[in-house]
């Protein structure tokens, strides 16, 4: 697990002042870290069914790759199997809607991403309703971070990222874009149904009454 910077920070002209002053100094930035390749779960899926407010963008369900257009998180680097669904954001309108960004809202400092075939035009733009734009992160910084052998003109891999507030940085608001006709596919970690969750409790709620059993033996 990696805790990485960005070297992009966008600040409109007009804004710096104001800005600066909300955050100083001007690199405050969220906490970053890259945990891996692949999904980090037993399923990756598209931000609404992982339990998101999500706006905008093309959802891909069931995750199917169309050469050119879009491909599954994870097919770049051999870990698509576990993922079933997953959002777009590109200049071409494929999958439907897909030519509006990304944008998931009311997030309470955390933001779990399947960041699909990284690529340098892909972008994640941070928010915080009472500051506005805050920081962006590209995919030139996602890549670097995956310390993949990729070159800058074909990447050629994915990553799981997680980005958090902390006492420097607060965000409750994230857009994904993408520029230059590159599509920016993205997927998080599924929600567990109520039902697993229910048989593992009988099963730790079993495995402590055969820890008793034989306690008593």
């Amino acid at each position: 697990m990696n805790i990485i910077k960005s070297k992009r920070l966008y600040l409109g002209a007009a804004a710096v002042a104001s800005t600066v002053m909300a955050w100083s100094p001007v690199s405050a930035m969220p906490t970053v870290q890259y945990l891996g390749a692949d999904c980090q779960a037993a399923s990756c899926v598209d931000m609404a069914a992982g339990g998101y407010n999500v706006s905008g963008g093309g959802v891909v369900d069931p995750a199917t790759s169309v050469a050119g257009q879009y491909k599954t998180p994870g097919e770049d680097t051999g870990n698509s199997g576990n993922v079933l669904s997953y959002n777009v954001t590109s200049s071409l309108n494929s999958p439907a809607g897909a030519t509006t960004p990304i944008t998931v809202t009311d997030l309470a400092g955390s933001f779990d991403v399947y960041w699909g075939s990284i690529d340098d035009f892909n972008f994640i733009d941070f928010y915080n309703a009472d500051s506005g734009s805050l920081f962006t992160y590209s995919g030139t910084d996602a890549f670097n971070a995956t310390g993949s052998p990729g070159s800058a003109a074909n990447f050629d891999t994915d990553g799981y990222f997680r980005f958090s507030s902390n006492d420097s940085f607060s965000f409750d608001r994230v857009v994904l874009s993408s520029e230059n006709g590159v599509a920016f596919e993205a997927a998080t970690a599924s929600v567990p149904e109520p039902t697993s969750l229910a048989l593992l409790g009988l099963g730790l709620v079993g495995l402590g009454m055969s820890r008793r059993r034989k306690s008593a033996a």
